[in-house]
């Protein structure tokens, strides 16, 4: 059995494996700790590969590898002042405070961080301002101040489209935030209520999917979505996840709590989860198993107290 001491000195066993986590200052090496960041973005990270991106309050890029020193991206010209940035294996893409969407020029694998930045024009929004976006592989995703979900070819696809506006969940619902997975299968939506949705039967054939499905449980201000495991940040600061989702479980089954309140989240696609605490710190989430059944000791795993921390 696996058995641990609570704050109030009592001693609770458990049959089953047992997860422990604890949040690391993740601030790249050569910058203070304590400087202050606006978000981050973990998605372009595949294991050793990829790199962060993150943006300072005052609008300044840096991007980098985990424990590795940043560089200073140079940030778009004139009043384009960066409050997003949504990333996928081979794109970079930015929005803007005033509502402009930008794309990340020149990468390579021999110019990973890219050489400029250009402006994705939005014409067939009809003026509208975009209000979130987020780029998968092949499509990007994006909501306008209106409510209205938008969806056009991404980087890697063979042929460019114009948006075009997608159906929203009812003429009553308004959203305002948006995110697509790793894979392009898995689309989410948050609404101006907190409510969360997410969007069926998205396909290679059928890329803008059939409708939307209420998702219950939480109210959520962010949304991040890794390979296997859709993240929620509350407006109150609980991070959530939701457990068994899967394609043929797009809704997955319930939600669960997980300890720390947080301004900001985002995930790599295998799952490591990066966060900006509400005094603007960035942290990484680190975790560890403990396999205290028969099971795993009959498997070899040989687990001793000295592989335990203090957390």
């Amino acid at each position: 059995k696996t058995c641990a001491i609570s704050s109030a000195s009592l001693v609770h066993c458990s049959s089953s494996s047992m997860e422990g986590s604890l949040y690391r200052p993740a601030s790249p090496p050569g910058l203070a700790q304590s400087l202050a960041w606006a978000c981050v973005t973990a998605t372009g990270v595949y294991g050793m590969d990829g790199l962060l991106w993150a943006v300072r309050p005052n609008g300044e890029l840096f991007c980098f590898k985990r424990g590795a020193r940043a560089t200073a991206v140079d940030p778009p010209k004139g009043r384009h002042i960066l409050q997003k940035l949504t990333v996928s294996s081979a794109a970079v893409w930015g929005l803007t405070a005033e509502g402009k969407i930008l794309e990340r020029t020149g990468l390579s694998d021999y110019c990973p961080v890219g050489t400029g930045w250009k402006i994705v024009p939005v014409e067939a929004m009809a003026g509208a301002r975009v209000m979130d976006v987020s780029c998968g592989l092949y499509w990007v995703w994006a909501v306008d101040d209106k409510g209205y979900v938008w969806l056009r070819h991404g980087p890697l696809a063979a042929e460019k489209s114009e948006w075009q506006r997608i159906e929203s969940y009812s003429w009553t619902c308004r959203f305002v935030k948006i995110v697509v997975g790793p894979g392009d299968w898995l689309v989410w939506a948050v609404d101006s209520t907190g409510a969360t949705y997410v969007r069926k039967n998205v396909t290679v054939e059928c890329p803008a999917g059939s409708d939307w499905e209420h998702v219950p449980g939480v109210q959520g201000s962010e949304i991040c979505i890794s390979n296997s495991v859709v993240w929620a940040c509350c407006s109150t600061g609980d991070v959530l996840w939701r457990n068994n989702v899967s394609p043929r479980n797009l809704v997955g089954d319930y939600w669960k709590r997980i300890p720390g309140k947080y301004a900001h989240v985002s995930v790599t696609p295998d799952n490591e989860l990066w966060v900006i605490d509400h005094g603007g710190h960035l942290f990484v989430r680190e975790t560890r198993i403990f396999e205290g059944s028969p099971i795993a000791s009959a498997a070899g795993k040989d687990v001793s107290l000295e592989e335990w921390d203090v957390l």
